[in-house]
């Protein structure tokens, strides 16, 4: 099904719109045909316009008594538009409602539902106001259901054109939503558990890809503008993306509902979670933003939000650690002078237990690259104006790194290595070019450097215990070098400095 899914994608990247084979030539005249079998199934059919086909089989197994209403299969199909297709196959407790307006032309809709008499009933709704390709085409809904209780809404609204949903769904309790309200949208949905919801809002020509398995998982995905493309692939058990509700309305909660929001054009989110306890939020706002997340440990949270008027920001997060967090906010709303890297970018390898990261990068071409093993260490960096980087490699234990880089084209690179624990280092460069280097081995050091001004540098090593360095330099080309060695050492420098 992931390869259906994944052809599907680059399919749309070439254009969707290309395989459409234009309105077919029909009589003035409807066609259904209902086969039915076993027992207490129902259909209702209502055809206006000209051109629709609806088939319909229907092979009933009762319900068991005590959820037994008396009708193992309904189905009502209603179109009013022009050259709609329906087919609807039903084994035993389902229920379909297909309805294709009379806005609707050429468009398809197909529902394949089992249950077979296994208790709880499989549900699917979908209509559909829009533009389709016609038969043969790639456009219109599509619904295919085993198991005990799923729940399928399909909205595609009257200014779709060549809109397309795809929804898979087998095991207990399957809950899916897909609002496609203009453009050329598609949205493919494979869920492969047991009390999943998926819901998806997309307007503009957008392609969203779920995959679902596991327990109790949830994903939201809301998109805006064209060209945005989503991607998830969620696993394990009681992992959320957003936590919508299935109530027959387009995140009616609010925010909290949606895990993946994309507003402007051509955004890109990629999310693959798996493990327990997890959670995600994608905020991408603008045009060109990019997030990749691989989220793997138990009980962390990725929150990443990427905005400005001038987009191109990178994200890129694998966290393998348990009980950890990282937050990635970048703002790109200023221009370099002269352009180095095109863009914001961020990049955090997250392992161990107990860690924390925040990068807040604000300005142009910006670089921030972390790395956490180990456990309880934490890192905060902030950048503005622009061309500034920021490297963090955290390997012992209970470690503190803070970067606050406010000028343009300066340097930090910290590592407390392995080995090292309750290491504390704070950069704060506000000058322009200014390089920082601080390595910690040991245990309980502390570094400190406030450097301004044009191209300083500064290098600290401490390897020892409780050794403190404080520097802090101010004027044009200045330079410092601490090495400490031993146990509670200090040492302070100070040059052109107020």
């Amino acid at each position: 099904m992931k390869n259906m899914f994944r052809n599907g994608a680059s399919i749309a990247a070439m254009g969707a719109a290309s395989l459409a084979l234009g309105s077919p030539a029909f009589a003035q005249s409807n066609d259904s045909t209902v086969t039915q079998s076993g027992e207490d199934n129902e259909v209702t059919v209502l055809q206006d316009g000209s051109g629709n086909t609806s088939t319909i089989t229907q092979d009933g197994t009762l319900r068991p008594a005590s959820s037994a209403d008396g009708v193992s299969n309904r189905a009502t199909v209603r179109q009013r538009g022009d050259g709609g297709i329906s087919e609807v196959d039903q084994t035993g407790d389902n229920g379909t409602f297909v309805a294709q307006t009379a806005t609707s032309q050429d468009v398809l809709s197909t529902v394949i539902q089992e249950n077979a008499g296994g208790g709880g009933i499989n549900v699917a709704n979908v209509i559909q106001r829009g533009l389709g390709g016609g038969e043969g085409s790639l456009t219109g809904s599509i619904v295919e259901q085993t198991g005990n209780i799923g729940r399928v809404r399909v909205r595609q609204e009257v200014d779709t054109v060549d809109a397309d949903s795809v929804i898979t769904q087998a095991g207990i309790r399957e809950f899916a939503e897909v609002f496609q309200i203009e453009g050329e949208t598609l949205s493919g949905i494979d869920q492969n558990g047991d009390t999943l919801v998926a819901e998806v809002g997309q307007q503009g020509n957008a392609l969203s890809i779920i995959f679902q398995a596991g327990d109790t998982n949830s994903v939201g995905v809301s998109q805006n503008g064209d060209g945005n493309f989503s991607f998830v692939d969620q696993s394990g058990n009681d992992n959320t993306i957003g936590v919508p509700s299935y109530d027959n309305a387009s995140f009616s909660g609010g925010p909290i509902e949606i895990g993946v929001s994309q507003d402007g054009e051509l955004n890109e989110s990629f999310i693959t979670q798996s493990g327990a306890n997890n959670d995600i939020e994608v905020g991408q706002d603008g045009d060109d933003n990019f997030s990749d997340i691989d989220q793997s440990g138990d009980t962390s949270t990725v929150a990443i939000t990427q905005d400005g008027a001038l987009g191109f920001n990178t994200s890129e997060v694998i966290q393998t650690a348990d009980n950890s967090s990282v937050t990635v906010d970048q703002t790109r709303d200023v221009l370099a002078p002269t352009a180095v890297f095109d863009d914001n970018f961020s990049l955090v390898d997250q392992a161990g237990d107990q860690q924390s990261v925040i990068v807040d990068q604000t300005g142009d071409e910006h670089t921030s690259e972390i790395f956490q093993t180990a456990s309880l260490n934490f890192a905060d960096v902030t950048q503005e104006d622009h061309t500034n980087t920021s490297n963090i490699f955290q390997d012992g234990t209970n470690g503190f790194v803070f970067v606050d880089q406010i000028g343009n084209l300066n340097t930090s690179t910290v590592t407390q290595e392995t080995g090292g624990s309750l290491n504390f280092a704070d950069v704060d460069q506000d000058g322009d070019e200014g390089e920082s280097d601080i390595t910690q081995l040991g245990a309980s050091n502390r570094a400190v450097l406030e450097q301004a001004g044009l191209q300083n540098i500064s290098d600290i090593l401490q390897d020892g215990t409780s050794n403190i360095a404080n520097v802090g330099q101010g004027g044009t080309g200045d330079y410092s070098m601490v090495d400490q060695s031993g146990t509670a050492n200090s040492a302070m420098v100070f040059q052109n400095t107020p």
